[in-house]
């Protein structure tokens, strides 16, 4: 007797023949694939540093120049974005390099650190200020305008989204103490560590990009700054405030083709868990 079989019948038979040769196919292109992410060139952060002359020997250093970076900067990133194809690398404060440096950062994060020299925002210098070095805020100003022009990615933090503002125009309270009235404590230091408690809470605003990334409507951070943004920078825009004295927390770019982002507190410590991810989509979206 003849096996007749149906259309359907044979379509099954050919699945379960051709099956494992889809499977094999499947873990080649699979193992293909991973070894090509693996060996994919990496992305590259620039992380700038700090910068003392030195004169009077306060690191120790036999009276020379110093570049100076928390340990939390690189030991922190790395391990918060041990999943992404990135590397970390220490930007020194050297105006000769920056042309160099352009060509091979793919996003750069602007660090804290002293306050900007009142000069450059044509205030006159409130004795609460504690200015930093010139040479590294010509530096920042002038990377930061051709990481603009490339449309780099870029974050600052705390000292370093006042620099950002500063650099496109703003300018800065110089003293929150003593002008402006509030009942937070934003330089927050118990023991000499300011970096490992909520402090305050941040509100962003609906359609922001802190929002996309943290999605919260109001997450703690910690503290540890006495200067806030006063007058916006050029084509920034506030997404973030402390709702109860509304300083300024958070800014943005107005429509930035790259990430932008600039946050008030310190979230290199990744003390919670908005600020690793914050981290790990700056990391994801270079």
């Amino acid at each position: 007797m003849i096996n007749i079989f149906t259309k359907n019948e044979l379509l099954i038979s050919y699945f379960f023949l051709i099956s494992p040769l889809i499977i094999i196919i499947a873990i080649i292109f699979g193992y293909i694939y991973s070894s090509y992410k693996n060996n994919k060139k990496p992305k590259i952060i620039g992380v700038i540093c700090d910068y003392s002359s030195n004169k009077n020997n306060e690191y120790n250093y036999s009276f020379q120049p110093v570049h100076i970076l928390r340990e939390q900067y690189i030991n922190n990133l790395s391990k918060t974005c041990s999943e992404f194809n990135v590397v970390f690398i220490i930007i020194p404060i050297d105006m000769n390099q920056i042309d160099k440096l352009i060509k091979i950062v793919d996003g750069v994060i602007f660090t804290g650190g002293q306050d900007v020299d009142s000069k450059y925002y044509n205030q006159i210098r409130n004795p609460k200020n504690n200015e930093d070095s010139i040479e590294r805020t010509e530096f920042e100003i002038k990377f930061l305008e051709k990481l603009l022009n490339e449309k780099k990615a870029i974050l600052g933090i705390c000292r370093g989204m006042q620099l950002i503002n500063i650099a496109l125009g703003g300018d800065i309270i110089q003293d929150i103490p003593s002008l402006i009235k509030t009942d937070i404590n934003h330089k927050a230091v118990k023991n000499g560590i300011g970096y490992l408690e909520k402090v305050h809470t941040v509100k962003t605003n609906e359609n922001s990009l802190i929002r996309k990334i943290t999605n919260k409507k109001e997450f703690w951070v910690n503290s540890n700054h006495h200067q806030a943004i006063g007058k916006l920078g050029k084509n920034l825009i506030v997404t973030g405030i402390s709702p109860k004295d509304n300083i300024i927390e958070v800014i943005e770019f107005k429509d930035y083709p790259n990430f932008f982002l600039g946050v008030q507190w310190h979230p290199e410590f990744t003390f919670t868990e908005e600020d690793k991810i914050i981290f790990q989509y700056f990391c994801k979206n270079l």
